[in-house]
């Protein structure tokens, strides 16, 4: 009991070696461990933030730097209002729909006039070598009157009333050179016919085609004209070319809003480093204080005299260390079949938003002291300085839905609620993240709070599982939070 005692003055020693330990794992020298390095990260992180919040258009009250309990309440918070609406990313989507309709009229402007000229191309070609409508009606013309001239003589050009009928009978006794030299020429007759009615056909189908791509070219350049809002005194070429500098500069303002948003990303990724450095330095201070105000009191009379009753209580002491060691050995034995049941999930739900096969478990150590958990790798070394703190959140929610699920499995009710679970996780792991909920929810319900984006979008259009799904409304001043539309699938 001496011992114990000796143990609980050197508590706060212990403390603060473990957070010099942990103050490496997270880019921190033990020389960084000051209360300069807190005020300069405070300052690191508001300025920060105020410009992000700037570029944002966000309206925020930051704290004073010398209020470290406004600055830790400010910290926790700004993520997720920096992730909610933004007024200079508002237009993004609209943005985005406007750059797509202008695409898809200027390709359609430009298909439209290529086929219109080449059109007019092809018209302008068959005139020249034909000859104009009228010409060629001319031709048809003559071709039906050679054609229908029945009665006059094909060689002299004489009227012979019944000349058909005899040229017939003439026929019929004609010798057979006579007879193929007469139907050669009628042949030629009918052929030329064919030929100027084909021709004239064809002229009239191109004149149809070329008017038809006019109208077309018209309709089209209406309508860029009413996306542009120009008038009808802009030729086509200028309505194509100002339909094209307004879409570069669309997407242009579309480039520099999705630079903003990275920036954001960005940001709240170094915020989020800062806090933890901050955190830390903070509590190796206050366990710096409470180490060195430990006085020493093992040369006191009043320690001896305790010393003296422990003697006295020495055998019930004895029994309470035999049944202590009795139920440390019982904890033990459960810890490690609870931890045997995590494992089983852990490594399937890191798999699941990270895509990362690396195999991490919890690893058991018990002591005379107490029992320790140690997230460890396939070689027993402590997994998480290695990881960066994208993992590590992941790794955080994978102990989370691992333990939840063996707590469900003992036929305990449970529920998990996770508000704005995307923090630091990129597009890949926000998917893995949407995977990794479904497979919990065969084991308890889940809960899950979340503006909208990609993550909520693979939450409502993507799982297979039943879920109820609120939509919240804007905030209201007059009648604050309030439900949009709710509804199940």
């Amino acid at each position: 009991m001496n011992d114990e005692a000796h143990r609980a003055l050197d508590v706060p020693r212990r403390r603060l070696s473990e957070l010099e330990n942990h103050a490496a794992t997270i880019g921190l020298d033990t020389n960084q461990l000051s209360e300069a390095t807190a005020k300069t990260l405070k300052s690191q992180m508001i300025t920060q933030a105020r410009t992000l919040a700037t570029g944002l258009g966000l309206a925020v009250d930051f704290p004073s730097e010398t209020d470290a309990e406004a600055v830790r309440s400010w910290a926790r918070e700004w993520p997720r209002g920096a992730r909610s609406a933004s007024p200079a990313l508002a237009a993004l989507d609209a943005l985005r729909r406007q750059a797509s309709r202008l695409s898809q009229q200027i390709a359609n402007f430009e298909q439209v006039n290529g086929a219109w000229q080449e059109a007019q191309s092809n018209l302008e070609e068959e005139l020249k070598t034909g000859g104009n409508e009228t010409e060629r009606e001319t031709e048809v013309t003559a071709a039906i009157e050679l054609a229908n001239r029945g009665d006059t003589c094909p060689v002299c050009e004489t009227e012979v009333s019944g000349l058909e009928a005899r040229l017939a009978e003439t026929i019929r006794t004609m010798r057979t050179d006579e007879f193929a030299s007469l139907q050669s020429a009628q042949e030629a007759t009918c052929l030329e016919l064919d030929r100027v009615t084909s021709a004239g056909n064809k002229l009239r189908e191109l004149v149809r085609t070329e008017k038809m791509g006019h109208d077309k070219v018209v309709e089209c350049q209406n309508m860029l004209r009413i996306a542009l809002g120009t008038d009808e005194s802009t030729t086509v070429h200028d309505v194509l070319a100002e339909a094209k500098k307004q879409r570069e500069s669309i997407q242009s303002k579309i480039t520099s809003l999705d630079e903003l948003a990275s920036n954001r990303d960005r940001s709240l990724e170094n915020h989020q480093a800062d806090w933890a450095r901050l955190d830390l330095v903070e509590k190796w201070l206050v366990a710096t204080e409470k180490a060195e105000s430990i006085i020493d009191v093992s040369a006191s009379q009043e320690l001896s005299d305790l010393n003296e009753a422990f003697d006295e209580l020495a055998g019930f002491g004895s029994d309470l260390m035999f049944l202590g060691g009795i139920a440390r050995d019982v904890q033990a034995e459960r810890s490690n079949a609870r931890a045997a049941e995590v494992n089983k999930a852990l490594g399937k739900y890191y798999l699941l938003i990270t895509q990362d096969d690396t195999a991490i478990q919890v690893s058991v150590h018990a002591t005379a002291e107490r029992i320790t958990y140690d997230l460890v790798d396939a070689s027993d070394r402590p997994a998480v300085p290695i990881l960066n703190q994208a993992a590590i959140y992941a790794l955080s929610l994978s102990v989370l839905f691992a333990q939840s699920e063996a707590q469900a499995s003992d036929d305990a009710w449970e529920m998990v609620a996770l508000d704005d679970p995307v923090q630091s996780l990129d597009s890949e792991k926000q998917a893995g993240l949407a995977q990794a909920i479904e497979a919990l929810s065969d084991h308890c319900s889940v809960l899950v709070a979340s503006v909208l984006g990609q993550f909520t979008d693979r939450i409502a259009n993507y799982m297979s599982k039943q879920r109820h799904i609120v939509m919240l409304a804007p905030w209201s001043q007059t009648n604050g939070a309030s439900i949009e539309s709710e509804f199940d699938r």
